[in-house]
């Protein structure tokens, strides 16, 4: 009999752990973590391609780019694909011509783009992804790094604990 009770005891701690992850998760900061100052000018008019992969939440970071792009004093271009290499290599080549300053493209296959980003470099012109396997230096930036992408799925974890009462198998 103990040894049930001290089990259920586990599991009850393991689902408080868990919804001490989700609220801190659903809480919206109140001010920014960055606290490195920019210290240069931000130049102005600079124009960004997003392409969009095809999926309602690639075209949601459309307008997020958008918005702050717009504060300062940048714009954004959305190109919507359908998420084939076609498409986006496509879309990529056409922001060159252009003249874009800089594309944007989530989860980028390093090989799948390597002509357009080979042109791309040739053309002076920048490149961020998100959620790639390239290896550090392939881009600009890859946002969606291993250990960013640890802390998103232990949050993903800890919300399906708590939505299934502890009773969770789930794999992402």
């Amino acid at each position: 009999e103990s040894g049930g009770s001290s089990s259920a005891s586990a599991g009850a701690a393991q689902l408080d752990q868990a919804k001490q992850i989700v609220e801190k998760a659903e809480t919206r900061p109140t001010q920014i973590s960055q606290t490195k100052p920019i210290d240069k000018p931000i130049p102005p008019g600079k124009k960004i391609t997003y392409i969009s992969c095809g999926v309602e939440a690639c075209a949601v970071q459309g307008s997020i780019l958008s918005e702050g792009a717009a504060m300062l004093g940048w714009s954004v271009k959305t190109v919507n694909t359908d998420g084939s290499p076609e498409k986006v290599n496509n879309a990529f080549e056409a922001a060159i011509r252009d003249g874009t300053d800089a594309v944007i493209l989530a989860a980028a296959d390093k090989d799948q783009i390597a002509k357009p980003h080979a042109d791309a470099k040739e053309a002076g012109i920048e490149f961020v992804t998100c959620c790639s396997t390239a290896p550090p230096g392939s881009f600009l930036a890859n946002t969606g790094t291993p250990e960013q992408g640890g802390r998103v799925g232990e949050m993903h974890a800890a919300k399906m604990v708590v939505d299934s009462g502890g009773k969770a198998n789930v794999l992402i």
